[in-house]
């Protein structure tokens, strides 16, 4: 008599994307999505909940990695401009840190845009690093200014890091 293993046949891996996802969860992801990068960022896993897996699945797209990687080319640009005189609402980038972390930013840039399979983990903290105005990137309040190259440089570091750990682990 078989074991119920072998009646199971083998265990296929499934990849993220194989995953159907309604058109609701699809929008519900959209709309909560700085929310549930923060959460992605921290470290919860896509599986733990659809609306994540979703969420997950929508920012290691090839384009949404490049839309974030211009960010942190643009943000490289705008540290080595002089600072704009005129009133704006665009967030400050933090020059000096940036200055200091310049190689690691536009490395961290370069691998988003030829990362195969990027973990969400990897990019969720570089979206929240490129695209929140209170990461490390961005110019803080004069009581947090000091060790903000090296608070940046340790988000690059574990955000590169975080990449190359491959998704199938996710």
């Amino acid at each position: 008599m078989a074991s119920p293993d072998a009646l199971a046949g083998p265990l296929r891996f499934e990849p993220r994307r194989a995953l159907r996802t309604s058109f609701l969860v699809r929008l519900w992801a959209f709309l909560a999505g700085p929310g549930l990068d923060v959460e992605l960022a921290n470290g919860i896993s896509p599986t733990a909940r659809i609306v994540l897996s979703a969420r997950a699945d929508w920012i290691t797209r090839p384009r949404a990695c490049r839309i974030v990687a211009q960010a942190l080319r643009r943000a490289v640009e705008a540290a080595e401009q002089p600072p704009d005189q005129g009133l704006s609402s665009r967030v400050a980038v933090d020059a000096d840190a940036v200055r200091v972390c310049r190689d690691d930013v536009l490395a961290l840039a370069e691998t988003l845009c030829n990362v195969v399979r990027p973990s969400a983990y990897g990019v969720a903290i570089a979206r929240q690093l490129a695209l929140n105005g209170r990461s490390p990137l961005f110019l803080q309040a004069p009581d947090h200014r000091e060790g903000a190259d090296r608070r940046l440089a340790c988000t690059l570091d574990t955000a590169w890091r975080a990449l190359e750990v491959s998704a199938d682990f996710e």
